[in-house]
């Protein structure tokens, strides 16, 4: 099924990510950046470095740049291509969490909630 605007033009990717990102700009979302750079012996210094890329480590990065501090980065101990328990020790071939369970939502409510 293709989606339509209410034209009856198509809405391809391109109009989506265009869509998205005014929408963002709207929000003001991600914020501006307003730690000032640091240099160390004339090398950059990281603002924040998170320990663990995992689902806590990449929600604390992804709360960090949406607040504004724009140099972070998030390093995990597993090679690249091997990240997550989906290829390690995950049993499950699908994640079967409570339905009520938030997760890291950055403190944005859910846009609807069924009971």
């Amino acid at each position: 099924m293709m989606h339509r605007t209410t034209q009856g033009q198509p809405i391809g990717l391109a109009a989506l990510e265009a869509q998205l990102a005014q929408d963002l700009d709207f929000l003001e979302m991600p914020s501006k950046s307003w730690v000032p750079a640091q240099m160390h012996d004339g090398a950059p210094v990281r603002d924040v470095i998170v320990i663990g890329a995992g689902m806590c480590g990449l929600a604390a990065t992804a709360k960090f740049i949406l607040t504004g501090i724009s140099n972070v980065v998030a390093y995990d101990a597993a090679p690249e291509g091997k990240e997550g328990p989906w290829v390690t020790f995950a049993r499950m071939q699908t994640l079967r969490s409570p339905k009520g369970l938030t997760g890291p939502s950055l403190s944005r409510p859910p846009s609807h909630r069924r009971r």
